[in-house]
């Protein structure tokens, strides 16, 4: 260190200094101000700006630091050392502008850029909480009004336009006659559905119910719980910058995390819930309130249709065996029609039936099909017909 100033005047030493004191304190505020960005459901992009704005301040102050470099008297070998340095900062320093802004599904809701995601693109969300259009009451006569219940599947995670989820296209094919109201919410469960249907303001003719493996009892935090147990496997300082980096946490997500989080699915009987659908007792609880729906709908005059999707991963097959098939069984019983939704994307590749590697809800592609499926099945028994008109599905 010596070596480095004896050649720099005492002036220019002092800048120099100078320097790196405002780059580092410019560099710990890009890192503090991630704080400020994270707030999901109040999301603004003036922190974002601001953010951005501090990253640029940086990049003019390394590259004063460089002039200073340049004009200095230190040994030419220190000189090139120290610019290698700063340009690898500087490009770290560009690609954390850029992933400040950029929004990315990982189905988690914990990464920052998927909090991007979500800030970017879920909408609209109506007054009750439902990322759907606002609910009309009462709703105009004559309209045939269908409830469409679900978790994160329904609401369209990963879905970046809400137009292209599976309600919305069954929605446009059925026409101005009828009224699909969607009542997804992320991270629900069959109980929850229930109660979303006994408090909504509108009575619906038809109900249909989209069930996903995760829909049975189990702790509401324990997905969670395994996300941030991955987090916490980090020793405190790599931590830190994971948590406050968005270049740094992206590639933490996009290429340690996914392995790690593998592990643990496989190897915990509380967040795998396919675990549980191998317990009677709970299946059975879940059953039941499986038919409570089904006799709420059926006590207030409502036609009721259940969709069973499977885990659109690597675990689709297991879903199949001994999710969908046991509950297909129970539905089929009770002489329910019920759209089973595995045979219609099993021979899809997996990277197109989820939205992406990253992210296994189901794509856009998938709803499509699943909105046409769900018309046929809806006019095949019926169940359009019995409420007015039924209308051609346009392709």
């Amino acid at each position: 260190m010596w070596r480095f100033f004896r050649g720099v005047s005492l002036s220019g030493g002092i800048r120099f200094v100078l320097f790196c004191l405002v780059f580092i304190s410019l560099f710990a505020g890009i890192l503090y101000s991630t704080r400020f960005t994270s707030d999901l459901w109040n999301f603004s992009l003036i922190p974002l700006l601001f953010r951005a704005g501090i990253v640029l301040m940086s990049l003019v102050a390394l590259a004063l630091g460089c002039w200073l470099l340049i004009r200095s008297r230190i040994p030419e070998y220190m000189k090139n050392l120290a610019l290698v340095l700063s340009s690898i900062l500087c490009l770290v320093l560009i690609l954390e502008g850029i992933f400040t802004f950029l929004p990315r599904s990982f189905g988690t809701g914990i990464p920052l850029a998927e909090r991007n995601w979500l800030a970017y693109y879920w909408r609209p969300v109506n007054h009750l909480g439902y990322r759907d259009l606002e609910v009309e009451t009462p709703c105009p006569a004559g309209i045939v009004k269908i409830a469409v219940l679900g978790d994160s599947i329904v609401a369209g995670h990963g879905i970046k336009d809400f137009r292209l989820r599976f309600s919305d296209l069954l929605a446009e094919h059925l026409g101005p006659s009828y009224r699909v109201y969607n009542l997804g919410i992320c991270g629900s469960d069959t109980r929850d559905q229930l109660k979303s249907l006994m408090n909504f303001p509108v009575a619906p003719d038809m109900v249909i119910l989209a069930h996903y493996d995760n829909d049975i009892p189990m702790p509401k935090t324990a997905p969670y719980e395994i996300i941030l147990s991955v987090l916490d496997e980090l020793n405190p300082e790599v931590r830190f910058i994971v948590d406050r980096s968005f270049l740094a946490n992206y590639l933490y997500w996009s290429f340690f995390a996914p392995g790690r989080l593998f592990e643990k699915y496989v190897e915990s009987a509380e967040t795998n819930p396919f675990f549980y659908y191998l317990d009677k007792e709970i299946l059975a609880l879940h059953q039941k309130d499986l038919k409570a729906i089904q006799n709420y709908c059926e006590n207030n005059n409502i036609g009721f249709l259940p969709v069973l999707f499977p885990e659109m991963g690597i675990y689709i097959e297991f879903s199949k065996i001994i999710v969908n098939q046991p509950l297909a069984t129970f539905f089929l019983d009770r002489d329910t029609p019920v759209l089973d939704v595995y045979p219609l994307v099993k021979s899809l590749p997996r990277n197109q039936r989820t939205v992406n590697q990253h992210d296994q809800h189901p794509s856009p592609l998938v709803h499509a099909i699943v909105a046409k499926a769900l018309y046929g099945i809806l006019d095949e028994n019926g169940l359009l017909a019995r409420h007015g008109t039924s209308p051609k599905y346009n392709e």
